[in-house]
């Protein structure tokens, strides 16, 4: 059994070798964290924010312009921690069990010795009925579980997984979700799991790592970097539905004279007393917009803002709502239960978001400030 072991990215920098990125010169600028042995960090962040070259710099592909990537201390080296492709990669001319088994061959191990020591891997993975099989005779769920049964057979102590749920269907997916955790809480293994997805980060990781442009803005539980960002950038990159975000000078402009008479004890007015409010931005989660139709009783709302509604989808589980009110476009999600009365476009509304709910940013920073 490998060791249980931790890891610290410490103010890690680098530098694109030979191109930029529009104005960037660096992949990554100081990113600076820690994984928990056992514990596993998704990171989180748009297409070119860092992230694969992250997973490079810590497998040891990639040299660090400044700063370090440490395994219990150590400077890492290549081959402490093994990765998980975003592609399959497997070997045409071997079937499934030689594929599991080719990363012992290669650290010296006999082919005997290397095809035993992979069978309770195989029966953990379902593979075993398929250890005779041709990889080309494979599924994309099972292919990308060989891929993952080579990694586990070489007991690595850190697991580094690019989108490894990118190329099966959702079915496949689910369960090679399931299989990876398993496998990964069974061994205690240390992972970092990178994902372009929130519903996929929030749902495998202990901890959410999001990074934009080489750098890193959020970092802690999933439930804490979700209900509390601490930048608008990081609240908008989490989310099954795009957060709710409008410049307070704006918002307050559109607001009829019923809406103003509460601005004093209104949710949407920022705790401050100085004119410093107008820089800031209002923000809160789709799901945290109440919604009433103005002739639904009880109406609670009375310091709601008032709005129309333009657009409602059924998803399944729930439904959203969006509304034109205030500064724009809300969007309301809200569980598909079955209300007295079904919301349709054209019909007026109020809404209101609980103070507690409500997210205020500087609109130059991006950063929280209450």
């Amino acid at each position: 059994m490998a060791l249980v072991a931790s890891l610290e990215i410490r103010d890690l920098s680098i530098r694109y070798s030979t191109r930029q990125v529009g104005d960037r010169e660096m992949a990554l600028l100081g990113v600076s964290f820690r994984v928990a042995p056992g514990e596993i960090v998704a990171v989180i962040g748009p297409s070119g924010c860092g992230k694969t070259t992250l997973l490079r710099a810590i497998a040891g592909l990639e040299r660090p312009s400044h700063g370090g990537v440490y395994l219990e201390s150590k400077e890492v080296s290549e081959g402490d921690a093994l990765m998980l492709f975003q592609e399959s990669v497997l070997y045409s001319h071997l079937d499934v069990a030689g594929n599991v088994a080719f990363g012992l061959r290669l650290r010296g191990v006999s082919t005997k010795k290397a095809l035993s020591s992979i069978e309770p891997i195989l029966k953990e993975l379902g593979l075993s009925e398929l250890r005779n099989r041709q990889v080309d005779q494979l599924s994309g769920g099972e292919r990308r579980r060989v891929d993952l049964g080579r990694v586990l057979a070489c007991d690595p102590s850190l697991i580094l997984l690019d989108e490894p749920l990118s190329h099966v269907d959702s079915r496949a997916s689910e369960q090679l979700r399931g299989s990876i955790l398993k496998a990964l809480r069974s061994r205690r293994t240390a992972a970092l799991w990178v994902t372009h997805q929130p519903d996929e980060a929030m749902g495998v990781a202990d901890r959410i790592v999001v990074l934009s442009e080489g750098r890193l803005l959020e970092d802690g539980p999933c439930r804490e970097v979700y209900l509390k960002p601490q930048t608008l950038e990081g609240a908008r990159t989490l989310g099954r539905a795009s957060i709710n975000a409008f410049a307070y000078a704006e918002l307050t402009d559109a607001l009829s004279e019923a809406e103003k008479k509460v601005i004093p004890n209104s949710w949407w007015t920022p705790n401050r007393g100085d004119d410093s409010s107008e820089s800031l931005v209002l923000a809160c989660r789709p799901e945290h917009v109440q919604v009433r139709l103005m002739e639904e009783e009880p109406n609670d709302l009375a310091d709601g803002l008032r709005g129309t509604i333009v657009a409602r989808r059924f998803l399944g589980d729930s439904e959203r709502i969006e509304i034109e009110g205030p500064g724009g476009v809300w969007t309301s999600l809200r569980p598909c239960e079955t209300p007295s009365i079904v919301p349709e476009r054209g019909e007026r509304c109020v809404f209101r978001v609980p103070p507690q709910n409500v997210m205020w940013f500087e609109a130059t920073t991006g950063r929280r400030v209450n």
